[in-house]
C-alpha cells in the first residue's frame, strides 16, 4: 500500500513499516521495523511498538506482512534481450519487477546497451540502475578467434588501446578474461590502463581472478539466476548480489540496509513474491 502519489516528483520523505527487516549484510533479521528515507537516503531505522498504528498522511509503504531487504544487484549477458528498443525496455522492466535495483549489462554491443542506460536515466526517475560493460576483453586471443560480444587483446599495446577506446565510449565497467597463464602481461596492461582511466575492471574467469597486477585481485560479477560451477559464483543469491555490489564499487553506498546508505530496497511477501521495489527512495513498482 502506498499512501502518497508517485506520479510526478518522488516524495522527499518516505517511510516503510516492515514486519521483518533483513539488512543484507549477513546479520540477523529484526521484527517490526520503521525505515525513514529522506532524499533517497536511509536516515533512520527503529523498532515499532505498535505496527498497526500507521500514519494517516505522508508517503508510506505498508510492509507489515512482508520482509524488507536490499534490492538485488544482477549481472547479465544481455545480447539477445537488446535486439530492439521494445524488447530491451520490457526486459529491464521485468528485472526491476523481480527486485533488481542495480543491473550490469555484460558482453554486448555498446550502442544498444548505452541506449538502454540513457532510457533508464537517473534512478530517481526510472530503474534499475544500469552499468554497461561493453564487449568482453579476452587477453591472449587473436581477433579472428573471438566471437561477437568479445574483443581480442593480442599484445600489450592492443590492451591499452582497447581499454582507452572503451573509456572514451563511456562504459561503466570492463570485464576481463585471460586465455592462459602466459598472457598475464597482456592482461595486466589492460588492468593498468583501466586504473589510469579510473574505470572499474572485473574478472570473467578464474585466471583473471588470480591476476596480481600490483594491487588487489579483480572481483567477479555473477548472474543471480544462472548456476556457475566456478567457486567465485557458487554462492547463495543474496551473497552473489552483495558480491556484485562490491565488484561495481558500490559497497559504501548500497547493497545493505544501513543508515546513510542509498534506499535501494524491496518488499517481499510471505509467498516470496516481490511486492514493492524502491530505488534511491523512489517507488518503482508496487502491488497492493
Amino acid at each position: 500500500m502506498v499512501l502518497a502519489s508517485c506520479q510526478s516528483l518522488p516524495p522527499r520523505t518516505l517511510v516503510v513499516i516492515a514486519d521483518t527487516l533483513d539488512p543484507g549484510d549477513g546479520g540477523d533479521t529484526t521484527a517490526r521495523q520503521r525505515i525513514r528515507i529522506d532524499d533517497g537516503t536511509i536516515t533512520q531505522i527503529e523498532s515499532v511498538s505498535d505496527p498497526a498504528a500507521l500514519p494517516q498522511s505522508g508517503a508510506l509503504i505498508d510492509a507489515r506482512h512482508g520482509t524488507v531487504r536490499p534490492g538485488f544487484a544482477d549481472a547479465v549477458v544481455a545480447q539477445p534481450q537488446l535486439v530492439s528498443a521494445r524488447a530491451a525496455t520490457a526486459w529491464v522492466a521485468a528485472r526491476l519487477a523481480n527486485g533488481v535495483t542495480t543491473l550490469a549489462v555484460l558482453d554486448t554491443e555498446l550502442g544498444p546497451a548505452l541506449a538502454l542506460r540513457r532510457y533508464v536515466g537517473t534512478a530517481r526517475h526510472r530503474g534499475p540502475r544500469i552499468f554497461v560493460s561493453g564487449p568482453l576483453l579476452v587477453a591472449g586471443r587473436a581477433p579472428a578467434n573471438v566471437p561477437a560480444g568479445q574483443r581480442a587483446l593480442f599484445d600489450e599495446r592492443s590492451a591499452h588501446l582497447a581499454v582507452h577506446e572503451l573509456a572514451e565510449a563511456d562504459v561503466d565497467v570492463l570485464r576481463l578474461s585471460v586465455a592462459s597463464p602466459a598472457d598475464t602481461a597482456i592482461a595486466c596492461a589492460a588492468v593498468d590502463e583501466a586504473r589510469q582511466q579510473d574505470l572499474r575492471i572485473v574478472a570473467a574467469n578464474s585466471l583473471a581472478t588470480a591476476l596480481r597486477c600490483g594491487s588487489e585481485p579483480l572481483l567477479r560479477l555473477c548472474p543471480l539466476d544462472v548456476d556457475d560451477s566456478e567457486l567465485a559464483c557458487a554462492r547463495e543469491r543474496p551473497a552473489r548480489s552483495l558480491d556484485n555490489v562490491r565488484a561495481l564499487g558500490l559497497a559504501d553506498a548500497t547493497g545493505v540496509l544501513h543508515m546513510g546508505f542509498r534506499a535501494d530496497l524491496v518488499v517481499i511477501r510471505e509467498n516470496a513474491a516481490v511486492q514493492t521495489v524502491i530505488l534511491d527512495g523512489t517507488v518503482q513498482s508496487s502491488e497492493a
